[in-house]
């Protein structure tokens, strides 16, 4: 194996750790509660190499944690492929589906109807990709700016993962040149 293999293997199991532990902290578990609800004979020391990256999951393990965590296995790894090759399918950030339902604001409903569908078609998982053309797409369903829209966001704590290229001196995705 070339080193340039290696390092790849070596950043994607960062990558998936990140995202796992991402997931994990964002519902406000240790891991000692994670572990305790999920059921899995996987000690702290385990989990934790697993979110560090320093220890290699097998596929059977990434679908037990991606399941506990209620998270959708493809998603998981096609998150990480991208994050890794750079071969990402649009700049964005994961959002937490429940968090967008329960957000109380009129004006965001046809965000709220969007994560309530996203959430059913996925049927487990609780978390989904928000790409910069669906940022756009939302922002003008809800007659708002996309700026508006993420702030939004933002502030209810819907952002699990935010991995897009940013504005100059803020927190705001950066729109496509089109």
């Amino acid at each position: 194996m070339t080193d340039s293999v290696a390092e790849t293997e070596r950043a994607f199991s960062r990558t998936l750790g990140t995202l796992l532990r991402a997931v994990r902290v964002k519902r406000g578990w240790t891991r000692e509660e994670f572990l305790a609800r999920s059921g899995l004979d996987i000690s702290t020391q385990t989990m934790a190499t697993y979110e560090l990256g320093t220890r290699r999951m097998t596929v059977y393990r990434l679908v037990q944690l991606c399941d506990s965590l209620s998270l959708d296995p493809s998603t998981v790894l096609t998150d990480a492929l991208n994050d890794v090759d750079g071969s990402r399918r649009d700049d964005g950030f994961a959002v937490h589906l429940p968090a967008i339902a329960k957000m109380d604001l009129p004006e965001l409903r046809p965000l709220q109807i969007w994560a309530d569908t996203k959430r059913y078609q996925s049927q487990a998982s609780d978390v989904a990709w928000f790409s910069i053309t669906a940022l756009e797409n939302a922002a003008e369903l809800c007659s708002l700016d996309p700026a508006e829209v993420y702030q939004h966001l933002r502030q209810a704590d819907c952002i699990i993962d935010h991995r897009s290229t940013r504005g100059a001196g803020d927190d705001t995705p950066v729109q496509r040149e089109r």
